[in-house]
């Protein structure tokens, strides 16, 4: 879908000049990335930007909230996140049909652009030091205090794995039922419900979907981490779910080459 179905740019362009009492010319530029909301990069008198939107179409309640992920990257400046600047929030259905918000516009690319790549990532040393940038960057994450970060109702940390492990399988039944049943993962959940981990004593901001696809790396400065994206799935809960997230994407060494990613292997 093009992008001027999506983002009404006069509109668009006419709530900016209202709101940050300034005019230019306006760009739009529509991102074909992502599984979720949309991503559209904004060029506003000099000024690059990333315009975020839910998809089109009807929504499940309280599905694709663009305006949740513009309160936690507002929430988490200044307090040693790398995460992009918000610049303002809309939740003015009226204005592009959908809420949407603004955001600074990170250069650098993910480990999986094509267009430029990531030239540094032929070099094994950069490669392994982007496992050390991405485990630091999450940690980073998980220090913050959230409830001086005002996001005491972010989240319900009670019972988050239990709460994971049903939302999980559910979509995964949700997928068995479209394609073949597998018996081994119906094994996997009564597992998981027997072996549920204790109660976090220590909850903090989790991503939800940490991974390499998930993270901005300089192109210009060998794997330093700009800026962790896509924060649609963030709440309060176990960090530890992060961790596993990542690491189950991870190859380790003996995995066969054709599942292994020089971008995921700490030991290429």
């Amino acid at each position: 879908m093009p992008a001027r179905d999506l983002v009404d740019e006069d509109a668009l362009a006419s709530y900016l000049r209202n709101h940050l009492e300034e005019s230019h010319a306006l760009g739009v530029e529509r991102i074909v990335s992502g599984k979720s909301n949309e991503t559209f990069f904004v060029d506003w008198g000099g000024e690059r930007w990333v315009l975020r939107r839910p998809p089109a179409g009807p929504l499940p309640p309280s599905a694709h909230d663009v305006l949740r992920e513009y309160r936690v990257l507002t929430a988490l400046a200044g307090r040693g996140v790398r995460a992009p600047r918000t610049i303002l929030a809309c939740d003015d259905a009226s204005v592009i049909g959908v809420p949407f918000y603004l955001m600074e516009r990170i250069p650098g690319g993910t480990l999986f652009d094509e267009s430029p790549p990531l030239r540094w990532l032929d070099d094994a040393r950069a490669r392994r030091r982007v496992g050390e940038e991405m485990v630091d960057a999450l940690a980073e994450l998980h220090r913050v205090d959230w409830r001086a970060a005002g996001l005491e109702s972010f989240g319900r940390p009670e019972g988050f794995v239990a709460r994971q492990v049903e939302r999980r399988f559910g979509q995964l039944e949700g997928i068995m039922a479209r394609c073949r049943y597998l018996p081994e993962m119906v094994e996997v959940h009564s597992w998981l419900q027997t072996h549920l981990p204790e109660e976090c004593s220590t909850p903090t901001i989790v991503h939800g979907d940490y991974g390499p696809h998930n993270v901005i790396f300089d192109s210009t400065a060998p794997a330093r981490l700009a800026a962790i994206v896509d924060w649609e799935l963030s709440t309060l809960g176990d960090p530890h779910t992060d961790v596993g997230w990542l690491t189950a994407m991870w190859a380790d060494p003996g995995d066969p080459e054709d599942e292994r990613d020089p971008a995921f292997s700490l030991t290429a």
